[in-house]
């Protein structure tokens, strides 16, 4: 009775482990998901800033090209400075903005490499603790094999004792 009762505390025992691997393997999935959805918003956010401030560049760049033409109008050789006035100030500008595209690529370029570094760290210890939780599983079958193999051997032993209850019995009684 007490090797089953030790057997049991252990099956008992291991299959709360296997529970509370299994809870922190979900709890640890839950956080990485999360991680990589607020990563993916801070890169949509970055992409609709740099979009924005293109379209704040083009239009200050058209306001200035309209006072530049209008004022050009008052003589061929100030149009002609004013043309390269302009010229500078879209080439400038361009730089300027491509500049700006770059940075934000990069960011995001390096804030996707570091979210797959992550994701693929947090795939690797889920890998860990599945292999753990399959080594506890074992471990539980194990234990339910050696419990099995008691019962049937004091089955076993009851059986004999029965058998020869009888003779020993008669033994005595002589």
């Amino acid at each position: 009775h007490t090797e089953k009762g030790q057997l049991n505390t252990q099956i008992a025992d291991l299959t709360r482990q296997l529970q509370d691997c299994q809870s922190g393997n979900s709890k640890y999935l839950q956080e990485v998901q999360s991680k990589l959805q607020s990563q993916e918003l801070d890169y949509t956010k970055l992409t609709q800033e740099s979009d924005l401030m293109k379209k704040e560049n083009q239009t200050q760049l058209d306001a200035m090209k309209a006072q530049i033409e209008a004022m050009a109008k008052a003589s061929e050789k100030e149009k002609e400075t004013f043309k390269r006035e302009l010229d500078l100030l879209r080439q400038s500008q361009f730089i300027e903005t491509e500049k700006l595209k770059q940075h934000v690529q990069r960011e995001a370029h390096d804030r996707v490499t570091r979210a797959e570094e992550e994701r693929d760290a947090a795939l690797a210890q889920q890998k860990k603790a599945e292999q753990r939780e399959r080594e506890a599983q074992d471990r539980l079958a194990k234990a339910e094999q050696d419990r099995s193999a008691a019962l049937v051997h004091q089955q076993k032993k009851a059986e004999q004792r029965e058998r020869e209850a009888p003779e020993l019995a008669a033994i005595k009684g002589k």
